[in-house]
């Protein structure tokens, strides 16, 4: 359906032209908030996300928009943005600070696992502190290491060390830190 036919659905009737945007939109507009927002939100608010969906659609189209394109591309974006708004709503409601800006929230894949990703950070938040424990030079061994790849003789001209020094001392930082986390409770 295109915004053309819409308006001229609602021209014969309004509450027509709503009903049938409804039906033929209600099943995409679902599918999108749901996969979107089921890893943290109840069914309710799912439902009442895609209310809303539709609510600010016929706002938009009732208000005189000069849309006359096909409305799927203009459900879908209505339909993202307001799955990000109940993101940020019920983040708010528990007092959740989220590390994802709002631009990467937007473009995240409709499978993504936003709990097992928000653990998967947690779990390197927690491992980056014990790795600072270890202390000086062995957090920035084993961070230019494994975070960046750097060679031995790398980090050896950055730290005035040998390259045999770095690799010794990155053996048993690792020994370190596995006892470290193994006693924080965090296995890999």
């Amino acid at each position: 359906m295109t915004g053309k036919e819409f308006r001229a659905l609602m021209k014969i009737s309004s509450d027509n032209g709503q009903k049938a945007v409804f039906a033929e939109y209600y099943n995409y507009v679902y599918t999108i908030v749901f996969n979107r927002s089921r890893s943290f939100a109840s069914k309710e608010d799912i439902e009442e996300c895609v209310s809303d969906v539709f609510a600010e659609l016929f706002i938009r189209l009732d208000s005189g928009s000069s849309y006359i394109g096909d409305l799927t591309a203009y459900v879908n974006i209505l339909a993202r943005n307001k799955a990000v708004d109940l993101y940020r709503s019920i983040s708010a409601r528990k007092n959740i600070r989220s590390k994802i800006s709002d631009a990467e929230l937007e473009h995240l894949p409709d499978d993504t696992d936003i709990a097992g990703s928000a653990e998967k950070r947690e779990t390197a938040r927690l491992v980056l502190d014990i790795i600072e424990k270890l202390g000086e030079p062995d957090a920035s061994i084993i961070i230019l290491k494994y975070y960046y790849c750097r060679t031995s003789a790398e980090i050896g001209k950055k730290l005035s060390l040998s390259a045999s020094a770095v690799r010794k001392r990155a053996q048993r930082a690792l020994k370190h830190l596995k006892k470290l986390m193994s006693e924080n409770g965090i296995t890999l």
